[in-house]
């Protein structure tokens, strides 16, 4: 499954991340490079918890992006 990442740079550097199929999701890091990389360990991680509470993984209903917003 692919999701839609939103990379936000914050004015003291680093971004953070959200990702709207979890919105309870939301991390940083100090680049563009590291911040994929957290976005796919924390997609993996939401899906794991969201299959040990018996639920089904979020489905988005457009393609994946990854955006980066001017703060």
């Amino acid at each position: 499954m692919q999701y839609s990442v939103i990379l936000t740079p914050e004015p003291e550097g680093g971004f953070t991340i959200t990702m709207p199929a979890f919105p309870d999701y939301v991390g940083f890091a100090d680049t563009e490079a590291e911040a994929i990389a957290l976005a796919r360990e924390g997609i993996l991680f939401e899906i794991e918890r969201l299959k040990e509470e018996g639920q089904a993984p979020p489905v988005e209903s457009g393609p994946p992006r990854v955006l980066l917003v001017a703060a």
